[in-house]
């Protein structure tokens, strides 16, 4: 999971969730923030599914477009975050 960690902590940093250490190779991920991370990236997975289809039959790419755009970092930062905190508990 090392490679995920420095989007995670990008991520982390977007959201003005930074740890004090500064990165998450040397912080440990809460239980409730894996589990906020996972709920937060099906969410977004969803809305990018809905808009990549309405995006995909309306033709035009506002605002299905910008769903998209918006929604995929949302996805792909919560769930780097989330993996890096289940590799941290299956490394214990």
């Amino acid at each position: 999971m090392a490679p995920l960690i420095p989007l995670a902590d990008l991520f982390m940093w977007a959201t003005f969730s930074r740890p004090a250490t500064g990165s998450l190779r040397a912080t440990w991920v809460t239980p409730a923030t894996v589990v906020l991370s996972f709920a937060t990236a099906a969410g977004a997975i969803a809305v990018v599914v809905a808009c990549a289809a309405g995006w995909w039959s309306a033709g035009g790419w506002w605002p299905p477009g910008a769903g998209v755009v918006v929604g995929l970092p949302l996805a792909v930062g919560s769930s780097a975050v989330g993996l890096v905190g289940t590799a941290q508990r299956r490394r214990v």
